[in-house]
C-alpha cells in the first residue's frame, strides 16, 4: 500500500501562500520578468552567477551573467558593490549578500576630506 501522497496545492486559509508568481512579459517576441534587485554574487565552476529577487516573486534565484545583461539591477549592483570589492582581484568577500554589507569593511581609498578610508 502507498502512503505517499501529493502536497496540496490550496493551502488553509490560515496558511499564507507567500510565492506568487506574476506573469512574465512580452518583450521583443520573449518572455522576461523584471528584475527587483539582485542580492548576491558567486562564481560556480568558473562562472559568474547572481542571485536574483524577481518583481512579485518572495524566491530568489542563481541565474548567469548572460542573463542579466543590460540590465539596470545588474548597473546598480556593481555601483552598490564597489566599495567592498577587493582593488586588485575586482572580487567581493567571501559570502557578500545585500542586507549584509555592514558586517565588510568598504575598502574606499577615498573620502571627502581626502584622507583614505
Amino acid at each position: 500500500m502507498d502512503r505517499l501522497r501529493l502536497a496540496a496545492s490550496d493551502p488553509f486559509p490560515s496558511q499564507p501562500n507567500d510565492d506568487t508568481q506574476p506573469a512574465p512579459i512580452l518583450i521583443e517576441g520573449e518572455l522576461e520578468s523584471e528584475v527587483e534587485k539582485i542580492m548576491a554574487e558567486v562564481t560556480y565552476q568558473n562562472k559568474l552567477f547572481f542571485e536574483v529577487k524577481w518583481t512579485g516573486y518572495a524566491l530568489t534565484t542563481f541565474e548567469p551573467v548572460e542573463n542579466l545583461q543590460d540590465n539596470a539591477a545588474l548597473d546598480e549592483w556593481e555601483q552598490f558593490t564597489t566599495p567592498y570589492r577587493n582593488q586588485c582581484s575586482k572580487l567581493l568577500p567571501a559570502g557578500f549578500r545585500r542586507g549584509d554589507e555592514r558586517q565588510y569593511v568598504k575598502r574606499n581609498t577615498h573620502s571627502q576630506n581626502g584622507e583614505g578610508g
